[in-house]
């Protein structure tokens, strides 16, 4: 738990050294594997409402988007759910566009 505090308390340092700088910053969710302590798009949503500054914005990474569903679904059904999740990720800044396989995550594009 001590761990996770750390990190937040990094994340908020980040933040507003950003908003001192007139920046801003744009964290995202990482593949999903453990230890990482934002693994899913709802812990990015608590990260933002802790931070609670506006500097602090979502990059929404398509790739590892589809760390989370790959080997679940058909190509057709994860478009749906890559595309659901975007819709409920707060305060977007940017989207990483990047490509997968079945096997590896942050394939070079068009050969994922």
């Amino acid at each position: 738990m001590r761990c996770f505090e750390t990190n937040l308390e990094s994340f908020h340092r980040i933040a507003r050294k950003g908003r001192d700088l007139d920046l801003k910053i744009a964290a995202e969710v990482m593949k999903k594997k453990p230890m990482d302590i934002i693994a899913e798009h709802e812990h990015l949503d608590s990260l933002l409402e802790y931070i609670d500054l506006d500097c602090i914005e979502t990059t929404f990474d398509i790739a590892h988007a589809t760390s989370f569903f790959k080997n679940l679904v058909d190509g057709e059904a994860l478009n749906g759910m890559i595309i659901n999740c975007m819709r409920r990720l707060r305060k977007m800044h940017n989207v990483h566009l990047s490509s997968a396989t079945s096997a590896k995550v942050d394939t070079p594009l068009l050969r994922g």
